[in-house]
């Protein structure tokens, strides 16, 4: 069982990038996986991986958003139509 955490910034903050990672972990199957979504000021104060916020943790590892996304949805592939 793998866990996934996303660290996103304070509400009126919150950007794009904030709702990708938020929709991205969404789509994980919590049966399988631990999901976590916490926000700037409501839970957690300061930045607990020293990383700019927003960011996913797989494992307790912060992980970039390429290596982010790539675990969650798999390797992009060209549709050649």
């Amino acid at each position: 069982m793998s866990s996934y955490h996303v660290y996103l910034n304070l509400k009126h903050r919150q950007d794009a990038k904030d709702e990708r990672l938020q929709h991205i972990v969404k789509t994980v199957d919590k049966d399988l996986h631990e999901i976590r979504i916490y926000q700037a000021g409501a839970d957690f104060h300061g930045e607990p991986h020293d990383r700019p916020l927003p960011y996913g943790v797989i494992d307790g590892k912060p992980k970039s958003d390429e290596n982010f996304f790539k675990d969650i949805i798999g390797e992009k592939t060209v549709d050649e139509d």
